[in-house]
């Protein structure tokens, strides 16, 4: 077991230095916001590469924090969902999502996740206002035109 040196009042030396790191932000705070903006402006292409840096390092933990907020759930989750639908798309059944990846399909009136879409499927229920109405109508005008174009080439 990993020994902790414990500080006089109780903090081991980690907390301590914390503590007072945070300390000396909150008295310098002005000054110190000053010089991060000034740092950032004088170079704004240094500051571009370190951000993309920062976001290829750490994708997975942007990506577990943006689906909790949004949709309330995590990478494991949706991880769990895809297993569910043996990897492949809901709707199409690609296994390949392409693009930006697969998107977590959810009820835009409830919130509840419905499961694991490529980019286009959940595009096209989007666009499609999620309406069953107005799915009907598209796959009735899918199959009115289909029908009248096999006519034209018989």
């Amino acid at each position: 077991m990993k020994r902790v040196r414990r500080v006089g009042d109780g903090l081991t030396q980690h907390q301590r230095y914390k503590a007072q790191r945070h300390a000396y932000y909150l008295k310098n705070r002005e000054k110190i916001l000053a010089y991060n903006k000034a740092s950032r402006l004088a170079d704004p292409e240094k500051t571009r590469a370190l951000r993309k840096a920062e976001y290829h390092r750490s994708r997975d933990r942007y990506r577990e924090y943006g689906l909790k907020k949004k949709y309330g759930v995590s990478l494991a989750e949706v991880s769990r969902l895809l297993g569910i639908q043996e990897g492949m798309c809901a709707i199409c059944g690609i296994d390949k999502p392409g693009g930006r990846g697969w998107c977590v399909d959810h009820d835009h009136d409830t919130g509840a996740v419905r499961g694991v879409l490529c980019q286009g499927c959940n595009t096209g229920i989007g666009l499609l206002k999620e309406s069953e109405e107005i799915l009907k109508a598209a796959l009735m005008y899918l199959v009115r035109h289909r029908l009248s174009s096999e006519e034209q080439v018989a």
